[in-house]
């Protein structure tokens, strides 16, 4: 038996022992006049793992292998007969020049103009080459994101890819753990010129440090050291009234050690108009209402991430990050005036007016201990992080209710809703990714969360001069959850053409929510979370993908506890303390052709989800009600397509994303009869234009088609189709960026109305909530430090290589 023993150790170390010297393939490529080639492809490949490059403007391309010994190598560029040969590696490195002939066929002016950006399909990962300099020179990384393939960016910032906004941001394949807010000031501020590629991960395997359902962004960075950089941006909007947002930052890195800090402030304001009218026939009741929503507030945001490297494969750092937002009621307020044309009983006709005052005091403070050991060569990897959040949400609303019947009547009512709340959650989580055998890498790990969430709901009615407690509507709502996870993921090359990704998230959930006291939401449930990923290339042009994820989204803390609050005096918000837990599983199947061309079949499987806007239905006192529960399932299809073109000598770069998605929802139980289905479309372009380049003028121009669509998880359809109209300009003066926005100039979201669905047929209630006028912006930012910044001058040597696979005069 010990004999087995040894000799089972012995093939474990055999099957995992990497090759510990690392060597250097650096390759020329010219063609038949000598001169350099830029924007070329090189696949390498040994027995177990694919390694990728793109040839600079000089020609030349660099790749770090593990050992030596033989590769296959494939060269590409469009224009050129392919290269496909077997090199033999020496350990002191090789340098192997190549010279690319024409192809006969003649290439036609728009497949020669797409050469900005390179799609790669690499496992799981979407990786954008930026191959001609002068897609990124002059402009913030923020804005390269928002004009690259299969990333879509609103006009609000909100980010997503390929329709999924749950985006976690990665840099040099690290989590960013600052907030989305000061995230995105920190990507607006910093030049893009520095990036190496974009790494786009929808369906991020168990390894990966992010959430269930998420999507990722990494963005590589050129290598550096010992180096200072930093912005400050000041943006200044206006919709209707002023805000105002100003973010500095600083990054400073010598020898071991390297800090990071991020300041952004804002003072927000906004003011959102609402109409809405409602009719049911039997009852009979029918009003129409008017809302104007206005809130002033300010926040602010810091953070500080300090990282050492003991050596040189291990690095430790610490993130803190604080945020604090205050809204008071004088800043906050809704407005709302109803005229009932109809009213329950054959009552009078009657109207009323509700001020709604809400007091909000948000803070949150992030702190996240990471470790981690990697041996690039080996591709072995160990990582542990520790993390806590703490979050204190305290919000009131002050409902001063007037009613008027026959303009001489009137009634009032005055409450008072108190609700302060606050979360604590602490989590740690260790994983190691080691090579068994020469094609499988081993990834596997563990993570344990525990949070607690306080939840208050305190209610007074102003009587006698004094507010007096509603005993009978308090509540405190408890529920703390722990949950343990361990998880796997192996990555097998079954060819030199074909990549498996395997992996299993195995979770147990252990919830004990307390109603005053007393337990009304005690689940324990399991969680089995397959994810299945294929990569296969059948050539350098053409590459598919398949990706499978299954998994589970827990009712938020908030969800679940049972509070009501009012949107007006005749319309109820209602949460619920017992929902399920969400079920899904989502399907992508790709095809990417010549490294420009993603065409993507995608399907989106949600069990029991959880209604976005409520269940809608009337109560006896004749109040709209809004109330939390789960459906049967949400199931939605799409077929979709997403590229990058260049025209007109490289002026005008265009990035298409058409998409056409079947949408069903279905109720069950008391919502079964909720049969919402649509078919709909989009169409939306963003377009980057170089109007000068010796003097650094930008222009970037989205416009976006959509035609009526229904909401995830919702009881209503949209009746109109959306228009959207995007326009920036940008001029870069040295160390200064100057940014002119308007966004939404058709200000069609006045024009969109919801029309919900009920159990009764014969109600009607639509929606309209719009902005009163299109949003204006101006951004000025400053870089300093001792950082790369472009003033957008041309690589000579890329142009000329344009125009001679052109065969035009540029």
């Amino acid at each position: 038996m010990k004999h087995i023993h040894y000799s089972l150790v012995f093939l474990f170390v055999v099957l995992s022992q990497p090759l510990w010297s690392q060597v250097a393939l650096r390759v020329q490529l010219q063609d038949s006049t000598k001169q350099p080639l830029g924007g070329a492809a090189l696949l390498v490949r040994d027995s177990a793992h694919v390694y990728s490059a793109i040839s600079d403007s000089s020609g030349m391309a660099l790749l770090s292998l593990p050992h030596a010994g033989k590769y296959a190598l494939h060269i590409s560029l469009l224009g050129y007969q392919p290269i496909d040969t077997v090199l033999p590696i020496f350990s002191g490195g090789s340098f192997i020049p190549f010279v690319l002939h024409a192809s006969p066929h003649a290439l036609s002016e728009v497949v020669v103009r797409t050469e900005n950006i390179a799609i790669q399909q690499q496992g799981e990962k979407f990786i954008l080459h930026f191959v001609n300099p002068n897609f990124v020179q002059g402009r913030s990384i923020w804005d390269v994101l928002k004009t690259s393939p299969l990333i879509q960016v609103d006009e609000n910032d909100q980010l997503s890819v390929l329709g999924n906004g749950n985006v976690i941001i990665f840099i040099n394949g690290k989590r960013q753990y600052i907030s989305m807010q000061a995230l995105v000031q920190m990507l607006k501020g910093r030049p893009a010129d520095d990036i190496q590629q974009l790494e786009i991960i929808p369906v991020p395997t168990a390894e990966y440090n992010a959430p269930t359902g998420s999507a990722i962004i990494n963005i590589v960075f050129k290598k550096s050291s010992n180096y200072t950089k930093g912005y400050v941006n000041s943006t200044t909007v206006y919709r209707n009234l002023f805000t105002q947002m100003l973010a500095a930052g600083i990054t400073h890195q010598k020898g071991t050690w390297s800090y990071d800090i991020n300041l952004d402030g804002s003072y927000n304001q906004a003011q959102i108009r609402q109409t809405s009218t409602f009719t049911d026939p039997q009852l009979p009741l029918e009003w129409a209402s008017t809302q104007n929503t206005k809130i002033s507030y300010p926040n602010l945001d810091g953070s500080i991430q300090l990282t050492y490297q003991p050596g040189k494969n291990s690095e430790l750092s610490l993130f803190h990050e604080s945020y604090y937002a205050s809204a008071n009621p004088d800043h906050y307020t809704q407005q709302t005036f109803t005229h009932y044309l109809q009213t329950m009983n054959n009552g009078q006709d009657s109207s009323d007016q509700s001020f709604i005052n809400n007091k909000l005091n948000y803070y949150e403070a992030n702190s996240v201990l990471q470790y981690s050991w990697t041996q690039p060569a080996q591709q072995k990897k160990l990582e542990f992080i520790l993390s806590h959040v703490y979050v204190s949400y305290a919000q009131s609303h002050q409902y001063a209710f007037e009613n008027y019947q026959s303009s001489q009547l009137k009634s009032s009512t005055n409450l008072y809703q108190d609700m302060p709340a606050f979360n604590n959650n602490i989590a740690a989580r260790i994983s190691y990714t080691q090579p068994v055998s020469q094609k499988v890498i081993l990834s596997a790990g563990a993570e344990y969360t525990h949070s607690y969430a306080h939840n208050r709901v305190n209610w007074s009615q102003f009587m006698g001069g004094q507010y007096v407690s509603i005993d009978s509507l308090n509540i405190l709502y408890q529920l703390p959850e722990d949950v343990f996870e361990g998880f796997f993921n192996v990555r097998m090359l079954l060819s030199q053409k074909f990549m498996l990704n395997a992996g299993l998230r195995a979770s147990h959930t252990h919830d004990d929510g307390k109603l005053n006291g007393t337990s009304v939401y005690r689940r324990d449930y399991n969680n089995f979370i397959p994810i299945l990923q294929f990569t296969y290339q059948l050539s350098a042009n053409h590459q598919f993908s398949y990706a499978l994820e299954d998994g589970v989204y827990r009712p938020t803390f908030w969800d679940l506890v049972p509070f009501f609050k009012y949107s007006s005096s005749n319309v109820v918000d209602q949460n619920a303390s017992s929902l399920d837990k969400v079920t899904y599983f989502k399907n992508y199947l790709t095809y990417t052709l010549r490294q420009k061309h993603v065409f993507m079949l995608y399907n989106n499987f949600q069990y029991h989800v959880v209604s976005q806007n409520g269940y809608p239905y009337l109560n006896p006192d004749g109040k709209l009600v809004f109330a939390s529960t789960n459906l049967k399932y949400d199931d939605l299809a799409s077929i979709s397509y997403n590229s990058s073109y260049a025209f007109f000598k490289g002026i005008w770069n265009w990035n298409p994303y058409i998409y056409i998605t079947y949408h069903v929802i279905r109720g069950k139980d008391s919502t079964a009869f909720l049969d919402n289905h649509r078919f709909w479309t989009g169409l939306l372009f963003t377009n980057q234009l170089v109007l000068s380049r010796k003097k650094a003028w930008f222009a970037q121009v989205y416009t976006g088609f959509t035609s009526p669509i229904i909401g995830d998880a919702s009881f209503y359809k949209q009746l109109h189709a959306q228009l959207q109209l995007n326009i920036s300009l940008m001029k870069r003066i040295k160390n200064w960026t100057f940014l002119l926005m308007a966004n939404d100039l058709l200000n069609t979201n006045q024009f969109q109305t919801r029309r919900y669905i009920f159990q009764n047929p014969m109600i009607d209630y639509r929606v309209q909530q719009y902005y009163l006028m299109p949003q204006f912006a101006v951004r000025i930012s400053w870089n300093f430090g001792n950082q790369k910044v472009s003033a957008g001058e041309v690589n000579q040597q890329t142009i000329q290589e344009i125009k001679r696979r052109a065969g035009v005069n540029l």
